[in-house]
């Protein structure tokens, strides 16, 4: 029978360290497939290390937001430990990180893929990842032909004066901006303020402002309206591949020469950049006209009519500008909001075909399962257990 190893997490689960609850479940599950380990939770492993060799080990690996002191005291004992922590002061510890350049660059795309030819990164700093994440960012733009305004935000907001501080910071932000526009934000909280902000200055979002978040904290950017799109930086993946990574480490094979980089999971499609942004003064009349009244059911003759114009003409300009067919964008349109009604509330399929301009349930069954190969009953339970294991450890 295999021995049981004992292997300290030091991940900041103590501290609700956001990224550590995915983590947590990415270790826990590759634990539970190797049938091998002994999984504890202890911020301070290196308090509870022998002084030599020579005593007994309460771990046989750690894994960790490793300190100098943690990688200090493993070392001189010889136990393996894997770094999980971009920002650590450390160097030439094994490490898993989420591949923060490739996180940057489909920020970029995903708002360029929307039509946006206007850009602002809003975060309180631009150090540690979120500078590969930023250069990777503009970098994308700038080859796109496009700038981006970078504008800053304090990072403490504790106590109304230092609120306030942050409030003029954003105000000041807004000020400077043309609309349309896309804004990177980096915290779920500032971003639901920025839109909060657009609001109170009658901007629409994400017709006016498209506003993309960081992190995915379900009850900011989820369960509000607009929902916020987001990127899944998939730490779950980055928990298993560090348990991996430190199995390898105390089967005594050797360290990789380089950190380990994990993709990110994807972009979380939500209201927020629901929105193709134009110059084209007709094509942007007509995007405004599906947006608002995506529950009916209108077609190309509805907005042909809406927007006085000849159907020849609008379907001519907008292949030119947005890249498809009026009736398709409908249809993508009204595609996405089924998805976000399917996973985000508990409506039932009638209730959402009335939302989304279906005649009924049955059309909106059919057309759902032409569109993506499966239910929408299918969809949402695969969504939501997919959602359920990636966030288990913050249930």
């Amino acid at each position: 029978m295999a021995k049981i190893r004992s292997v300290a997490l030091a991940i900041g689960l103590p501290y609700r360290y956001p990224p550590s609850f995915p983590m947590y479940a990415g270790v826990r599950r590759y634990a539970h497939e190797s049938g091998r380990w002994r999984c504890v939770i202890d911020n301070f492993p290196e308090t509870h290390l022998p002084r030599t060799r020579t005593e007994s080990m309460p771990y046989q690996g750690v894994i960790a937001r490793a300190t100098n002191v943690m990688v200090r005291k493993t070392k001189s004992l010889g136990i393996p430990m894997v770094n999980v922590w971009f920002a650590t002061p450390t160097r030439g510890v094994p490490s898993v990180f989420t591949d923060f350049e490739a996180v940057g660059r489909m920020h970029a795309e995903h708002l360029l893929s929307r039509g946006f030819r206007r850009f602002c990164y809003l975060v309180e700093g631009i150090a540690g990842n979120q500078a590969l994440e930023n250069k990777a960012f503009i970098e994308c733009i700038t080859q796109a032909g496009f700038t981006c305004e970078i504008a800053m935000h304090p990072s403490d907001w504790r106590g109304v004066r230092l609120w306030r501080k942050t409030l003029k910071a954003i105000d000041n932000c807004l000020d400077s901006l043309v609309l349309p526009v896309a804004i990177y934000i980096e915290h779920p909280a500032i971003a639901r303020q920025v839109a909060n902000m657009c609001e109170n200055r009658s901007w629409r979002v994400p017709q006016d402002v498209a506003i993309l978040c960081g992190e995915n904290d379900l009850a900011v950017c989820k369960h509000t309206s607009p929902g916020l799109t987001c990127i899944d930086y998939n730490w779950e993946r980055v928990g298993y591949e560090a348990a991996r990574l430190l199995d390898r480490l105390m089967s005594g094979k050797p360290a990789p020469a380089k950190p380990i980089l994990v993709p990110p999971a994807g972009i979380l499609h939500r209201a927020s950049t629901d929105f193709f942004a134009s110059e084209n003064k007709l094509v942007a009349e007509a995007m405004r006209y599906i947006a608002d009244n995506l529950h009916k059911r209108i077609g190309v003759h509805e907005i042909v009519r809406a927007m006085g114009t000849s159907r020849s003409t609008l379907e001519r300009t907008f292949c030119k500008h947005v890249g498809i067919s009026v009736h398709k964008e409908i249809v993508r349109l009204r595609m996405e909001k089924v998805k976000r009604q399917l996973v985000e509330t508990d409506d039932d399929l009638k209730q959402i075909a009335r939302d989304t301009g279906f005649a009924d349930d049955r059309a909106l069954h059919r057309a759902f399962r032409h569109e993506f190969a499966t239910t929408p009953g299918a969809y949402r339970k695969q969504m939501l257990a997919d959602g359920s294991r990636r966030l288990s450890g913050n249930q």
